[in-house]
């Protein structure tokens, strides 16, 4: 049971609109091929860094003081070589698109888990397998015919904006929304 005062929390890149359009074709497919799926809403597209999850008042205010003392990177990261994937969960597959990033991003996120750490906020420690999820509970879909005719709809795409996220179970399901946020390079859409 959630406890009062709590706030769900992530660290995530945001993705550039032409990449969010590519990645809603693919989950189109998703949906037309699958006897059952949850698709993630289109605002709700990100690749997570860090998730935090459930913290107090006084956890909260230390994680939002930490990202706004971040500063903003002069330089962007690249993702390259998007492919899609799956696990099985135990109410069907869980679909992603998985991407390959720079040493030098792996070093941030790592950097950023510790960081968080340091300053006694608990964090996922799991290997970080940088992905977007597509979909949830995706029953009956061919994932090989799915990235046959979607081989070529992902293309290399720049990580140009950081967001600390808070996450809320809705009615209308998950809302994320953007606390804070850094800026990488100079531009971004």
């Amino acid at each position: 049971m959630r406890k009062k005062y709590q706030t769900r929390l992530f660290v995530a890149a945001s993705l550039p609109n032409q990449t969010k359009k590519e990645l809603i074709a693919i989950q189109r497919g998703i949906k037309d091929q699958s006897e059952r799926c949850s698709i993630t809403k289109s605002e709700n597209l990100h690749l997570t860094l860090a998730f935090i999850g459930e913290v107090g008042p006084r956890d909260f205010s230390k994680v939002k003081h930490f990202f706004s003392s971040l500063p903003d990177l002069k330089d962007t990261f690249k993702a390259i070589q998007p492919m899609l994937g799956s696990f099985n969960t135990r109410d069907g597959k869980l679909v992603w698109a998985g991407v390959k990033v720079e040493d030098q991003f792996h070093t941030f996120v790592k950097d950023l888990r510790s960081q968080l750490i340091d300053r006694g906020i608990s964090v996922d420690t799991k290997v970080w397998k940088p992905h977007i999820t597509l979909s949830r509970r995706t029953q009956g879909l061919d994932l090989n015919q799915l990235r046959q005719e979607h081989a070529k709809t992902l293309n290399n795409f720049e990580i140009c904006r950081i967001d600390l996220f808070q996450s809320e179970f809705t009615p209308q399901g998950m809302r994320y929304t953007s606390l804070d946020h850094i800026k990488l390079g100079k531009n971004y859409n």
